[in-house]
């Protein structure tokens, strides 16, 4: 009773084509791609929801363009707040190249009038050889050679994260938590919260 029905529609302008922005090697450079990229048989493929919305989530907090940059040795993970408010995102940009690690981090709020509330800003410089070994531990598990970016829908809780060296780029959905609950083998961004907690210094 009193429940509201809301549907998304996909409209088709024959004379000139929607352009589409996008934080990443584009899937869909414009609205004509994102049309025929869409598989009546299974539905929606995920592949252009986690480029649009990660796009999204980059854009409302004015980050800048990684994939597009000249930057070395830099990592970004987007990990969504467990709980029940969905929308709030932590933002984690890692950068490898100096000697300590460095760790900007970003805590931001999605609301339903489309803007994005900065809650929490801090930077971490992270010189403990211990935490910085275990940091490569994590780190080392991803294989970044693979040719895919992203993975499937499969009930697991998933983050975002992007890796970008000199000559080349990588941008990928991984496991937060597992479809039990459970933290997977590759722990990174939970490490990464960890060692950022204990070296804060709050801006």
């Amino acid at each position: 009773k009193n429940t509201k029905t809301y549907k998304d529609t996909v409209i088709s302008l024959i004379n000139k084509p929607i352009n589409l922005k996008s934080y990443f090697p584009p899937l869909n450079q414009d609205s004509t791609k994102f049309i025929n990229g869409y598989d009546f048989k299974f539905g929606w493929s995920p592949h252009y929801e986690y480029e649009i919305r990660q796009t999204y989530i980059l854009n409302g907090t004015s980050a800048f363009n990684l994939y597009q940059s000249d930057l070395d040795s830099v990592v970004r993970i987007i990990v969504p707040e467990v709980g029940i408010d969905k929308a709030i995102y932590n933002i984690f940009q890692i950068n490898l190249k100096q000697k300590s690690i460095e760790i900007q981090y970003v805590k931001t709020k999605h609301h339903y009038n489309g803007e994005f509330e900065i809650l929490e800003k801090g930077i971490s410089f992270v010189s403990n050889q211990k935490q910085i070994k275990t940091f490569f531990t994590e780190f080392n598990k991803f294989n970044f050679s693979q040719n895919y970016y992203f993975i499937k829908v499969d009930g697991s809780v998933q983050y975002f994260i992007e890796f970008k060296t000199k000559n080349n780029y990588f941008a990928g959905m991984r496991h937060y938590l597992n479809r039990d609950g459970r933290i997977p083998e590759n722990a990174f961004p939970w490490t990464v919260r960890h060692i950022y907690q204990r070296n804060i210094k709050r801006k």
